[in-house]
C-alpha cells in the first residue's frame, strides 16, 4: 500500500497498446488540423498562396530562401 505522498507505478502490455493507439490517433488529429490549416490559407490568403507556388514551382531549396527572404523584407518594409 502506497503511502502519502508516493507514487506506484504500474505497466502492463495494456498501457503500451493503450499509449500506442493514443498516440496514432493524435497523430491523426494534428495531420488532419495542418491540413485544415494550410488549405483555408490558400483558399483566404494570396501571400499564403504566392510563397506556396514559389516553394512548388522551385527548384533549388537556396533561391527559394533568398526568394522568400527577399520578399519577406519587402513586405515588411511596406507594412503588407
Amino acid at each position: 500500500m502506497a503511502g502519502e505522498g508516493q507514487v506506484v507505478e504500474f505497466e502492463s502490455p495494456a498501457n503500451g497498446q493503450l499509449r500506442a493507439l493514443t498516440r496514432r490517433i493524435l497523430e491523426q488529429v494534428l495531420a488532419d488540423c495542418q491540413a485544415d490549416f494550410h488549405l483555408r490559407g490558400l483558399r483566404h490568403d494570396a501571400l499564403h498562396r504566392e510563397f506556396h507556388r514559389a516553394i512548388r514551382l522551385a527548384k533549388d531549396a537556396k533561391m527559394i530562401t533568398f526568394q522568400l527572404d527577399s520578399k519577406g523584407w519587402a513586405r515588411g518594409r511596406t507594412g503588407l
